[in-house]
């Protein structure tokens, strides 16, 4: 079976709108914190946040189950010129959508919760069309043809369920575990230090890692 499995990687919106930035320190308890630490407090909210962040990675692989191997791959990474994210967003939604055209099912973990809806909302920021079968990709009640969102298919949709991250499944399956010495929260600071091939290699591992995951579960989950 070939599967289309795909991740992002977020920043803060590099051109979030002052007052927008404002609202935010609203939202956030700081405590007793320093200038610093509050300042990576903002940043870490507004990465993972829909309407506050911004796309720096997106890669998407066609993963062969049966031959286990790799057959196309798609990886686009956002440099230094933050408005060149309108090309990663419409590249990633063409990439996607030709999938659904050609029945290729959409892998992701976490992608109903985290991934699309960060999607859709740039989407909406640059006037990028999407599919017309968006819903059909984010059901939150099993998995469709279109979409395995593996968070949710291995808490059986329950979300009174614990949802495990990739990295425990990995472990669990033995599968192998992400990329040692480096997670989302360390994203930005690469990304403002220039380690743009950094933040590549690692959402492109965890594209593989997902693929591979989807491999050792999928006669469990798949739609027949």
């Amino acid at each position: 079976m070939i599967a289309a499995n795909f991740d992002l990687e977020t920043i803060p919106d590099q051109a979030l709108p002052s007052k927008c930035l404002r609202a935010i320190t609203d939202e956030i308890k700081f405590g007793n914190l320093g200038p610093e630490k509050r300042q990576e407090k903002i940043d870490k909210k507004m990465s993972v946040t829909p309407r506050m962040c911004q796309v720096c990675t997106f890669v998407g692989m066609k993963y062969d189950t049966d031959a286990e191997k790799v057959t196309e791959k798609i990886s686009l990474q956002l440099k230094a010129d933050p408005e060149d994210e309108y090309e990663i967003i419409r590249d990633a939604w063409d990439w996607i959508k030709s999938c659904m055209n050609n029945r290729i099912p959409i892998v992701s973990y976490n992608g109903i919760g985290f991934d699309l809806p960060i999607l859709k909302m740039r989407a909406i920021k640059h006037d990028v069309p999407i599919p017309f079968k968006y819903k059909e990709l984010v059901s939150k009640w099993g998995p469709t043809k279109f979409h395995y969102d593996l968070m949710l298919c291995l808490a059986d949709f329950d979300r009174y369920n614990s949802f495990a991250k990739l990295d425990y499944w990995l472990n669990y399956f033995g599968i192998g575990q992400k990329t040692e010495g480096m997670d989302g929260s360390q994203v930005y600071p690469a990304w403002k230090a220039g380690e743009y091939d950094k933040i590549q290699s690692y959402c492109e591992d965890d594209v593989l890692s997902t693929a591979r995951l989807f491999a050792r579960v999928e006669s469990w989950i798949k739609i027949r």
